[in-house]
């Protein structure tokens, strides 16, 4: 993002993420809009490749942003979304977004949402729904961090996933979360609360 150039890879159609490893930093500069961003689509697979969502590191910064529609499966990805490193940063962010007749799946995914540190905000994963059936949340291993957070809050139906741990923050707006289908014992210690976005 030198120069005021984003930088951003885009998959498209049946594109192929899968065994990749994706860096995508936040800006350091502040109140720039230029960061690295990811965007997926159609029936794209990420099948164990691995993404890292950078956050703002200096001040005011904006943090890096994916987001994940139509029918795309995150498979066995690993997906680290880390807050901000500078007072006034954000954190970087994970967009899961349901259009009215697609909907992406988190499969057996594993999402690390990594609070900020020095005044910076904490990384978020976002669950959005543009009038169809809900992002599928698999059987994701979900771990928030410290102000890390997972957002359902523009969710209308519930969401069911895999296993959430760790002692960041969930907004539930209105909905609820189910988890379980992943079968493994974890311990959640953070904080629900209503909210977000």
């Amino acid at each position: 993002n030198v120069g005021g150039v984003s930088g951003g890879v885009l998959f498209l159609d049946s594109a192929s993420a899968d065994h990749g490893t994706f860096i995508f930093e936040g800006d350091n500069i502040a109140n720039n809009v230029y960061f690295g961003n990811l965007q997926v689509g159609g029936f794209c697979t990420m099948a164990n490749a691995t993404f890292t969502i950078g956050g703002g590191t200096a001040s005011d910064a904006f943090g890096a942003n994916a987001s994940i529609g139509g029918m795309a499966t995150c498979a066995d990805a690993v997906f680290t979304i880390n807050g901000g490193t500078a007072d006034g940063a954000t954190g970087g962010s994970l967009n899961l977004q349901s259009g009215t007749t697609s909907f992406p799946s988190c499969a057996n995914a594993t999402f690390i949402v990594n609070g900020g540190s020095n005044g910076g905000g904490g990384g978020t994963i976002y669950f959005l729904d543009s009038g169809g059936p809900p992002p599928d949340g698999g059987k994701a291993r979900i771990e928030l961090f410290g102000s890390g957070s997972l957002d359902l809050s523009q969710l209308p139906k519930p969401l069911v996933t895999g296993s959430v741990e760790g002692d960041g923050i969930v907004f539930l707006g209105g909905t609820n979360l189910k988890v379980g289908s992943r079968n493994v014992d974890t311990v959640f210690s953070g904080l629900l609360q209503d909210g977000g976005f």
